[in-house]
């Protein structure tokens, strides 16, 4: 993903995508800019993100049975 990301120049773009994408996505990106010097505060925030959104289909889940 890193590649077409800088290839095409959508790394300003990557996490909004991100934050609009399902939980995978949001981590992939997570992934790409926990490694990019100066955007761990990027990564930070979509795994946090991921954990708040499965931690909701958890409990709206149990709410169900």
């Amino acid at each position: 993903m890193d590649v077409v990301i800088q290839e095409h120049g959508y790394d300003g773009k990557l996490l909004n995508m991100a934050i609009l994408g399902k939980p995978d996505d949001m981590v992939e990106a997570a992934r790409y800019y926990e490694f990019k010097p100066g955007h761990q505060d990027k990564a930070v925030m979509l795994y946090h993100k991921v954990r708040i959104h499965s931690f909701h289909n958890t409990k709206n889940a149990l709410n169900g049975i």
